[in-house]
Order: C-alpha cells, then sequence, then structure tokens
C-alpha cells in the first residue's frame, strides 16, 4: 500500500517513485493472456504502476469484436448503467490481481469525463453521462472488488469543471472512496488548461495532484510550467505528469509523431520543475489496446496506432525506466526547482537540488553552455547521455559566485548532476561516480 511523506510516495517504509504506464483500455479489450505478457514485460523493465480507466472510454478507442462492457446495455446498446455486468468486473478483479503479483500498483481511473455532465465530451455526447445516483452503487462495486490490491484512485479522467453539477459527480465519487477505503490514495486527473474547483484542492479527501501536459506539439512546455503551477498550490501535495506525450501518438491533429526523445524532455523537464513524486509513460497503440484491424475512432486527432506489441516496444519506456533508476540511485525523491540559479538563456533548461543542497541535477535538451550562479568547485559533477545512457565528465569553470558548464560536443540531450564533496574529498577528479563503482 501506498502512503505519502511530504512532496513523494512510500512504500515497505521505502521512498517510492510512481512510473506508470498507461493502458486506459485494457480492462475493456485486453485478453488475460494478453495482460499476462504485458505486465511481465513491463514490470521487468522497472515500472512500478499501471493507469487504467475501469470504464471503457468511448469517444476515443479502438473498436474491435472482443470488446468487454461493465453494464448491461438496453436495447438501443447503451449503458444500464444500474445493472452491474458481474462477468466485467471480476475480469477486472483477475486483472489488477495479477499485476499486484508483478509489484504493480494499479491506478484505476473511475469516471472518465465522457460519464459526467457537463464536460467538454460529455457536452457533445450526453447520451453516455452516468446518472447520479449510479454514482454511488457503481464505484462501491469496484472499491469494494479491488480494496484487497491497494489500487491508487484516479476520481476522474481527462476532465474539466464547467459546472457544479460536474464537480459535485466527481466529490461523490471521491467520498464514496474514502467511506469504504480510507487509506486508498486519491487524485483527478484533468484535461491540460482545467482547474481543480476550490472545493476539490480544499478537501481533505484529496492525496496528491497530477497534471496531463498533453499531446499537441505547440504546448510542450506544459510539463514545466504545469509542474510550477501544481507544485505551487496549497495545501501542497506531490505532484505527478499522469499524462505527457505519448510516445508514437500523433501532434494534436498534425502531421507527425512524437519520438523517444520528446518523451525524455517531458520526463525531466516534470521532475525538474515541481512534479518529481513519479511520471507517467505512454505509448500509443497500447493505451487503447489496439489489435491489427480494429478500427480507431480518433484517429484524426492522434494518428493512426500501432498495435500494442509495437507499441509495448517502443523505446521510450526504457528511457524513462532508466530516468527512474537514476532518480532511486541518488535519492532524488524531493526535488525542489531552482531554475533562479541559471544564468542560461533558455527556460526548456531545467535545474533542481535535493532539500539539502547536496546533490542538484540539470536537464539540457539541446546542447548549449551551462552558465550557473553557482559555485562549483565544491561539487562532482558528471553527465549523462540520454540517447545512449553513456556516462561523460563535463569540463567546468569556476568562481566563488558562478560558474560555467561548457557546451557538450554532441547534438543530443543530456543530464547535468552534481553532488556535494565531503570534506575529505578536496578533488572532484578523486570523488567517485555511481556510474564506475
Amino acid at each position: 500500500m501506498l502512503t505519502i511523506a511530504s512532496r513523494h510516495f512510500v512504500a515497505n517504509n521505502q521512498p517510492f517513485f510512481y512510473l506508470a504506464d498507461t493502458a486506459w483500455n485494457a480492462f475493456a479489450v485486453a485478453t488475460e493472456a494478453e495482460w499476462e505478457e504485458y505486465v511481465a514485460y513491463r514490470s521487468g523493465q522497472g515500472f512500478t504502476a499501471l493507469q487504467l480507466s475501469f470504464l471503457p472510454i468511448l469517444h476515443d478507442a479502438s473498436i474491435s469484436p472482443e470488446t468487454f462492457f461493465p453494464f448491461e446495455c438496453k436495447a438501443d446498446g447503451s449503458f444500464d448503467f444500474l445493472h452491474l455486468n458481474d462477468t466485467y468486473f471480476q475480469r477486472a478483479e483477475r486483472m489488477v490481481a495479477r499485476a499486484a503479483e508483478y509489484g504493480l500498483t494499479c491506478a484505476i481511473a473511475l469516471l472518465w469525463c465522457n460519464y459526467v455532465p457537463d464536460t467538454w465530451i460529455s457536452q457533445q455526447h450526453p447520451e453516455h453521462v452516468m446518472p447520479f445516483d449510479a454514482i454511488t452503487p457503481y464505484v462501491t462495486a469496484v472499491v469494494e472488488r479491488l480494496k484487497p490490491y491497494h489500487p491508487v484512485y484516479l476520481i476522474s479522467g481527462d476532465t474539466d469543471f464547467r459546472s457544479e453539477q460536474t464537480t459535485n459527480s466527481y466529490l461523490k465519487a471521491l467520498t464514496t472512496v474514502k467511506q469504504l477505503s480510507p487509506n486508498a490514495l486519491t487524485c483527478f486527473h484533468i484535461s491540460p488548461y482545467a482547474d481543480l474547483p476550490d472545493s476539490i484542492v480544499a478537501t481533505p479527501e484529496l492525496d496528491f495532484y497530477v497534471y496531463q501536459s498533453g499531446h499537441r506539439r505547440e504546448e510542450q512546455h506544459l510539463p514545466y510550467t504545469l509542474a510550477e503551477k501544481f507544485s505551487r498550490l496549497q495545501p501542497a501535495r506531490p505532484v505527478i505528469n499522469s499524462e505527457p506525450c505519448y510516445e508514437g501518438h500523433g501532434f494534436g491533429g498534425e502531421y507527425g509523431r512524437f519520438h523517444a526523445f520528446d518523451v525524455r524532455k517531458a520526463f525531466w523537464q516534470s521532475i525538474l520543475s515541481g512534479a518529481s513524486a513519479g511520471f507517467t509513460y505512454g505509448a500509443h497503440g497500447l493505451w487503447s489496446w489496439h489489435r491489427q484491424g480494429a478500427t480507431f475512432n480518433n484517429e484524426r486527432w492522434s494518428q493512426r496506432p500501432f498495435t500494442w506489441k509495437v507499441a509495448l516496444q517502443l523505446p521510450g519506456a526504457s528511457d524513462v525506466a532508466f530516468g527512474k533508476w537514476i532518480i532511486e540511485r541518488y535519492d532524488c525523491f524531493e526535488l525542489v526547482p531552482q531554475n533562479e540559479l541559471l544564468a542560461s538563456p533558455s527556460e526548456e533548461i531545467r535545474l533542481a537540488m535535493t532539500p539539502d543542497h547536496r546533490t542538484f541535477m540539470i536537464y539540457v535538451p539541446y546542447s548549449v553552455p551551462i552558465h550557473l550562479h553557482l559555485d562549483l568547485s565544491t561539487y562532482h559533477v558528471e553527465g549523462l547521455h540520454l540517447s545512449t545512457r553513456t556516462l561523460f565528465r563535463p569540463r567546468l569553470t569556476t568562481t566563488p559566485t558562478q560558474s560555467t558548464i561548457e557546451m557538450l560536443d554532441a547534438n543530443a540531450d543530456y543530464l547535468l548532476i552534481g553532488r556535494r564533496l565531503s570534506s575529505r574529498k578536496a578533488d572532484p577528479a578523486t570523488s567517485q561516480s555511481f556510474f564506475t563503482q
């Protein structure tokens, strides 16, 4: 079971980095044999969590004959929300139990925005809205079944808050979760420009903040600007970028797709800007569980998906797993943004330090000299090529008030890591690197 200590998570009395993969529609589409292959693979890569929508995402889906439904269907094909399909719930429980056996925490989105009134999508498709009096029995059925596996609950999915009715529906779900499982951690998954209502921010039943930096090419500043925004909210809570650009996803209605570099950039810009509790990866085709021959109903926005097996092996997943390893290895579970120490020209370069200032990290997406208002003579500094995962020794000059790290002679993104020298290690050249131990 996850708990919270300040701005990070704890599991088994140890700091826990929430590295999730996205499989939103798996309960509705994946076979249990496919699920077994999937959880074994992601667990082996070092992922610690999976993000899933308990209900099918109807407007953004890979449609195939094998789809499973959580409710009985009416004559017109719509859901009868007061009559649960127990076979679906039993199957979902088996899948969550199997993930738990692989050490993966499931983060369950309870009410995607199409099921709640007056959201950006339900206003277009009101026929999919769950009646208010169906929320409690539905949420109760989910929580009671999954309680033994200690899931996290994303109360909402991709939502905004356009009316009091929207907010009240989600608060009803949140209250139900906490009444049935008081120690279950909760958050709200929201659309990129949505603001959490004051009533949700203020409730003690909310445990952490998540945001979505999204899939528009021109909005790839959002990983760090939204991290800054949510890390400033009060009360302070852990923050996670729970939906960055998905690898292989289209540029939000434009030609082109995001690559592993874009994912790495979103990862490090989020982590070093206030969203240091974790990160969620996504691969286009896996989140919708796309199979060969299936019809994807949102191709105009997202581009045609890869099959889930192809998406499973896209390289960005290993890049973010390596990022998690770095955070764990350097014990950087609570990083404090310190971009004011940078004299470099671009906000895309991000710097954060541990609270005791013993360790800092700088992410450089494009090679340039790095100028700092910081004396680096008391630090051992090393660099990592993130695409090749190889170590290099940066060239630097220092004065008592500022330092310069020379431009790396490579057209690549990299991470600079500095650790304060102990008094008995006066020479940075003699200090050990984790990569040479």
